[in-house]
């Protein structure tokens, strides 16, 4: 745990200088240390997560597959993301090499969107992320994580009223299905809905989470009786999406975003695109609380709705000072997530293992040799 805490005070600390600085040597070289740290310890790293071995099988074996084989992948997997893998596993057949190319390019993407929409600030929401996500979104989700770069861009043309943002939001649908969740958050800003009918609803999402209503299971309970119990791909989705059961371990913490999601309705000066990711977040996290997975990757598409209106305190919000405070405690709320996720989920964030250190110090023995796994795809 002690590498990834000390990284993680290393970006924040070059994210605040970079944010503060007026010399444009000290910025430049925030922003170089800050890439060559991120690619060696993300871009690097190796045997982390639980989706690791499916995608090192899927990638590794794709340059002996015929083009029918891909047609039939393409059913489970998108098929921009299956694109890109196959062309990169022409170029090298290591599954390192997608995990090095991909995680590399998002965090130069993610340093140009985020400069766009935050400006000196985007050292410091880069280290957000990281703070809060690491290995799971870097390293682990891949198709995920190029995604969400591309909704970040569709949020950032919607802002500027470009049309653009169709392009970006069906590049991100053919990167992973998820995306299309965005969607709802687009009709309810049109919708133009008050703030106050937000905070009553989110009040209530919050109640009834407290009293343990799970949504998830009811729908999923009717959607398996229609659909049937054979084993297809739909079914088994919505049994993984539908069925665990979470409720037990409801903590304080849960209750933090409902909480603050409602400061910064009533504080705002008006609803934009960014209240309604928040809205379309706490929908799925409140009241599908069994659907852990597919809340957790909704989660990164809207954790940056309350970062911009934190941030941009000057343009939505009423009290400067009090959006302020709220910035640094989402920065210790961070912290204290990683710490948890750290200790409880070991499997799918340490021990780090790094690619690079493995060939140079020591030989390497990969623990997951395709041979000794099946396919599966990853969730």
């Amino acid at each position: 745990m002690l590498i990834y805490l000390s990284i993680l005070l290393l970006f924040s600390f070059l994210g605040i200088i970079y944010a503060f600085s007026t010399d444009n040597i000290i910025k430049i070289s925030c922003i170089y240390i800050y890439v060559v740290v991120f690619i060696f310890f993300y871009s690097f790293s190796c045997n982390i997560g639980f989706d690791w071995p499916p995608y090192k099988i899927f990638y590794e074996t794709l340059p002996t597959k015929k083009a029918d084989y891909l047609l039939e992948i393409n059913l489970n997997f998108e098929p921009l993301f299956v694109l890109t893998s196959y062309l990169l596993s022409k170029i090298s057949a290591d599954y390192q090499f997608l995990v090095f190319v991909l995680s590399s390019c998002s965090v130069l993407l993610y340093y140009d969107i985020f400069k766009k929409l935050f400006g000196k600030y985007v050292l410091i929401v880069l280290s957000f992320f990281c703070i809060l996500y690491g290995n799971r979104l870097f390293v682990s989700t891949l198709r995920q994580n190029i995604a969400v770069i591309f909704i970040f861009y569709m949020y950032y043309e919607y802002l500027k009223n470009s049309k653009r943002w169709i392009i970006y939001f069906i590049i991100a649908c053919f990167f992973h299905y998820t995306s299309v969740i965005i969607l709802l958050a687009v009709v309810l800003d049109k919708l133009r809905i008050k703030r106050e009918i937000y905070v009553i609803i989110i009040i209530l999402f919050l109640c009834l989470f407290l009293m343990g209503y799970d949504f998830g299971k009811f729908f999923s309970s009717i959607i398996l009786t229609i659909a049937g119990l054979e084993n297809n791909y739909i079914t088994n989705k919505i049994l993984v999406y539908g069925t665990t059961n979470i409720l037990s371990n409801v903590t304080v913490f849960d209750m933090f975003y409902a909480v603050l999601a409602v400061v910064i309705f009533i504080f705002s000066k008006k609803i934009n695109i960014f209240h309604t990711i928040i809205f379309v977040f706490l929908l799925f996290y409140y009241l599908f609380p069994s659907a852990i997975v597919i809340s957790a990757r909704i989660k990164y598409f809207c954790t940056i709705g309350f970062i911009y209106l934190i941030i941009q305190e000057k343009k939505y919000t009423k009290n400067i000072v009090l959006f302020k405070f709220l910035m640094i405690y989402c920065y210790c709320f961070a912290f204290y997530t990683s710490i948890y996720i750290f200790s409880r989920d070991a499997k799918a964030m340490i021990p780090y293992e790094n690619y690079l250190i493995h060939k140079v110090v020591y030989p390497y023995r990969d623990p997951y040799d395709i041979r000794k796994w099946e396919y599966s795809k990853p969730e």
